[in-house]
């Protein structure tokens, strides 16, 4: 048979904002700019949607036989970001798993990791596709596959990085705590929040967290620990206490992690999709769909820059609580943090 070379499929998208006079107001000015931005914002999203650029990359009505779905876990693991969005991933597993001309997943992996509850949704969705399918998962790591993004990899029948990849860290951060409350009472601030439950504040930037909080965070952490583990332990064959002595939160270079059993083997780009043809046969179609974040989002984040910037330029101190809250998260991540 004639080899075909591989189908990239990509969804390019374009939206516009007209802006028209506005008219005077009262109000303070930094409230009026966020206010005119807020209104532009649901003008378009309105156009948008009148449109139907939804920004999903849409799926191919017809696929050849012999199709390998290609599926990128690209950047942080999140619901919706730049490069990975949950939808679109849960979307392409879909399209393969209902596709009967498909014959197997590949998922290219470039990422550090990202939220538990993503990574594990997107897991167990690839598991439940080789489930009901009974075709393959293989997975081919780039820069990163760290963390979360070896979780997801762990679904596959067979890891192969490229020779320069790091691969591992396997471990959990459960909660980043930033304590600016000395920092709070020298300027003389003073924040009170009224709640029920000695803990409902846990977490918080303006208070130091208490030994029975740090506790509560560390069961959550070891809970999610032991199930990562267990994933690992059920991917590669290995018992728990072998993974374990693997698992302290390090990352490996491509010849360590063979060596220690996190993945199969070394090769290029090029060399794996050669791999896949002597396994899965010549004729395969590759079928590779980049996502593109929707007109939508693209617009909801530059309202969001344009927001914080007014708020930042109106007053000092507030901008500078904004910046401690975000180092702060109380959500579970599996990330790699370099």
């Amino acid at each position: 048979m004639s080899e075909q070379q591989p189908v990239y499929t990509r969804v390019e998208e374009a939206s516009s904002v007209e802006s028209g006079e506005q008219q005077p107001s009262k109000r303070p000015r930094s409230k009026w700019v966020a206010l005119c931005v807020s209104i532009g914002i649901l003008v378009v999203i309105a156009l948008i949607a009148f449109f139907g650029l939804d920004g999903s990359g849409g799926v191919a009505a017809q696929r050849n036989a012999n199709n390998v779905e290609v599926i990128d876990i690209s950047g942080t693991i999140e619901e919706a970001g730049d490069t990975y969005n949950q939808d679109f991933i849960e979307k392409r597993i879909a399209t393969a798993k209902n596709d009967p001309n498909n014959i197997a997943i590949m998922l290219l992996i470039n990422s550090t990791g990202g939220a538990v509850y993503e990574s594990d949704e997107t897991y167990l969705k690839l598991m439940d596709y080789k489930e009901e399918t009974g075709r393959p998962i293989y997975a081919y790591c780039e820069d990163y596959c760290a963390s979360g993004g070896y979780y997801i990899a762990s679904a596959a029948d067979e890891i192969v990085a490229n020779r320069n990849s790091f691969v591992g860290s396997i471990g959990v951060i459960c909660g980043q705590i930033v304590d600016a409350s000395e920092l709070l009472n020298k300027l003389g601030i003073d924040i009170t929040t009224v709640h029920s439950g000695a803990n409902k504040l846990m977490g918080s930037s303006y208070e130091p967290p208490t030994e029975e909080q740090i506790a509560i965070y560390q069961t959550l952490s070891d809970e999610i620990y032991e199930r990562f583990v267990g994933i690992v332990a059920d991917s590669r064959g290995m018992s728990v206490d072998t993974v374990k002595t693997l698992a302290d939160g390090r990352i490996y270079s491509a010849s360590q992690s063979k060596n220690n059993g996190l993945i199969d083997n070394i090769m290029t780009q090029d060399e794996f999709d050669e791999h896949l043809r002597e396994l899965l046969g010549d004729d395969i179609t590759f079928y590779h769909e980049t996502y593109q974040q929707s007109g939508v989002s693209k617009l909801f984040n530059l309202a969001s820059n344009a927001i914080s910037a007014v708020r930042a330029g109106s007053s000092e101190l507030s901008a500078s609580l904004e910046a401690l809250d975000e180092l702060t998260y109380n959500e579970p991540m599996l990330i790699y943090q370099p």
